[in-house]
């Protein structure tokens, strides 16, 4: 079939690109055994981290409850900085299996995380996740800032979501 022609690759390709493609599409065909496929991938190192990347783009696609954990963990500090946006991406599609846990890793990475691209992606995250106590977070992160283009960009946000929630 498609679908296992399409796993094969995921798995077995020699272009990380390649596999990168077959795991999204994977998730996004919401594939028999694509959670093993993708959980497993994310454990693949190769260039530029694609497949790991794959992987998680790939779960957030799913929509499977089972993979909220593994994507968070890649949201946070200890995975390479150019795939936490895609963790974090993926994370907000699964928000509706735990919306609270996935408020809380946004607004921690948001409050605390060092590395602008990942702080950057958590709060547009948190208005996307359309929670009223982003705002807040947003406002907190907007006064902390030590740069005034990250501090603005957190105002701007929590301007932004404040319109969204109304308050």
């Amino acid at each position: 079939s498609i679908v296992a022609a399409i796993a094969a690759t995921a798995r077995t390709d020699r272009s990380a690109r390649t596999r990168q493609q077959a795991l999204i599409a994977l998730g996004r065909l919401n594939a028999p055994d694509a959670l093993n496929v993708l959980m497993s991938a994310t454990a693949t190192d190769s260039q530029n981290d694609r497949v790991r990347q794959g992987a998680l783009e790939g779960l957030g696609l799913l929509d499977d409850p089972q993979a909220l954990d593994t994507v968070l963990r890649h949201a946070r500090p200890g995975t390479i900085n150019r795939t936490r946006p895609v963790a974090i991406s993926a994370a907000v599609n699964l928000a509706s299996h735990d919306h609270d846990a996935v408020f809380k890793a946004l607004r921690d990475i948001v409050a605390t995380d060092r590395e602008r691209r990942s702080k950057n992606a958590a709060a547009q995250a948190l208005v996307s996740l359309e929670d009223a106590r982003g705002v807040a977070a947003l406002q907190s992160a907007s006064k902390s800032a030590r740069d005034p283009l990250t501090s603005q960009r957190m105002a701007d946000l929590a301007t932004e979501l404040q319109e969204i929630v109304g308050n």
